[in-house]
């Protein structure tokens, strides 16, 4: 992933590009966060039990509820989509703020998968019928 300059009318200026694209992970993500699948394709199809995710500089660990664990690359492309890669696997997908509450904030994942475009947002992955969507949250600093 590398950001290339462009004569286009409209594109983003190369130096912002720059700072906002690569290996690494948005800070906004960074420490640990508690998640619930919310769904897994169709309406109330979903993992059962709480996911822990540690998102490091530029990798995520998924701890699940049987205790099994998942470590994938992070890579931001700007905006509200990370990439993570593990092995021949790239799962794009979507971030937005869910909450700021008092004690928590609030974010919500969504993709499609291995191989696919992320949704445009987190409500059009619920929204969806062929994406997989999580809430997380974790204490305010």
């Amino acid at each position: 992933m590398s950001c290339k300059e462009s004569k286009d009318p409209g594109s983003t200026i190369k130096l912002a590009c720059d700072a906002n694209c690569g290996k690494f992970t948005p800070t906004e993500l960074i420490g640990r966060w508690r998640g619930l699948n919310v769904k897994s394709g169709m309406p109330n199809n979903f993992l059962m039990g709480e996911i822990d995710m540690i998102f490091g500089d530029s990798n995520l660990t998924v701890v699940y509820p049987n205790r099994t664990q998942v470590i994938y690359d992070v890579s931001t492309t700007g905006g509200s989509y990370i990439v993570l890669t593990k092995g021949k696997d790239v799962i794009k997908v979507v971030n937005n703020l869910v909450a700021y509450l008092k004690h928590t904030v609030a974010m919500g994942l969504s993709t499609y998968g291995p191989g696919q475009d992320a949704p445009d947002s987190f409500r059009a992955g619920v929204a969806s019928n062929k994406s997989t969507s999580l809430v997380m949250w974790k204490c305010n600093d």
